[in-house]
């Protein structure tokens, strides 16, 4: 009877070799799958904050447009302020123009004092205005020091 003897050392360490890369491997993977996870996360909190940006976008957007309709109604409502006046002015001083005898001295200082009286109002309405801007300028600077 003859016996053989097969060595299967070198089998053996190729398999355990076979193993240890199996669980290299799944080791890797696991990394890998909790790197995914991470991004992932971080994909989202980067879609939140985007997401929040535009609804700032938006609103302050909103604020513009309605400040903006707001200078337009203001500028219509200061137009009608400033034609009155001059209208008046306009009118005053042509027919000041039309009284030139001696007798119309009356009429003249009539449409005279109305005149100044006029003019006293726009500087009045100026005033106000002006004053308008340097608080439209205040409430400005305070909305920028508080970041809206």
């Amino acid at each position: 009877m003859r016996t053989f003897i097969i060595d299967i050392t070198q089998r053996k360490t190729q398999e355990k070799r076979i193993l240890e890369a199996n669980e290299q491997i799944h080791m890797l993977n696991a990394e890998l799958e909790e790197r995914v996870r991470q991004r992932t996360a971080e994909l989202a909190d980067a879609i939140r904050s985007v997401e929040k940006s535009q609804r700032e976008v938006v609103k302050a957007l909103e604020k513009e447009r309605e400040l903006n309709q707001m200078k337009s109604q203001f500028v219509t409502v200061a137009s009608h302020e400033f034609r009155t006046p001059l209208a008046t002015i306009l009118s005053s001083s042509s027919l000041i123009s039309k009284y030139s005898s001696a007798e119309d001295d009356e009429k003249r200082q009539k449409h005279i004092q109305r005149i100044k009286s006029t003019v006293n109002n726009l500087t009045e309405i100026l005033n106000d205005f002006l004053s308008i801007g340097k608080l439209d300028v205040r409430v400005e600077e305070n909305m920028l020091l508080k970041g809206c």
